[in-house]
C-alpha cells in the first residue's frame, strides 16, 4: 500500500504558492503538507513535516533577496545532509546555473513556464525513484 507522496512547495512569490498548491492537492498521489515563503520557514516544515519532495522556486531577481534564496537553501541542505529530493522551477536557462543546481542536489531543474501536467509529471517521476512502501 502507497501513501500520498509528501510535498513542501518553497517560493517567495506567494501568489505561485497559492497558484500550485491547489493543483498539487487536487490529485490523489500528492499532498502538500506546507508551503514556505522564507528560509526560516522552509527549515521549520522540513523539520515539522517531513517531507518527501521539494519544490523550490530559484528565480534570478529572487537570488539577492534575504527572505527565500533558493541556491543558499540547496546549499545549506546538502551543508546539514538534508537528503530530500528537491525539484527546481526556474526561469534562469544558462548551462553553469543548471550545472551549479545539479551540483547542489537538484534532482530536476523545470524551466519556466511550463504547465501543470508537466510540473505534475516531474514530481510523480520523481517521487517514483524515490518511493517508499509503507507496510
Amino acid at each position: 500500500m502507497y501513501r500520498r507522496t509528501k510535498v513542501l512547495i518553497a517560493a517567495e512569490d506567494r501568489d505561485y504558492l497559492q497558484l500550485i498548491s491547489p493543483m498539487i492537492n487536487e490529485t490523489t498521489d500528492l499532498a502538500v503538507v506546507g508551503t514556505a515563503a522564507t528560509e526560516q520557514e522552509f527549515f521549520h516544515m522540513i523539520q515539522e513535516e517531513k517531507p518527501d519532495i521539494v519544490v523550490l522556486d530559484v528565480d534570478a531577481w529572487r537570488l539577492y533577496v534575504l527572505q527565500l534564496n533558493g541556491m543558499d537553501i540547496l546549499r545549506k541542505m546538502q551543508a546539514h545532509g538534508i537528503d530530500i529530493p528537491c525539484v527546481i522551477t526556474t526561469c534562469i536557462s544558462s548551462v553553469s546555473h543548471r550545472r551549479e543546481l545539479a551540483a547542489l542536489g537538484a534532482k530536476w531543474a523545470l524551466l519556466k513556464p511550463f504547465s501543470d501536467e508537466r510540473l505534475l509529471e516531474v514530481i510523480r517521476s520523481t517521487a517514483d525513484e524515490n518511493a517508499v512502501l509503507v507496510t
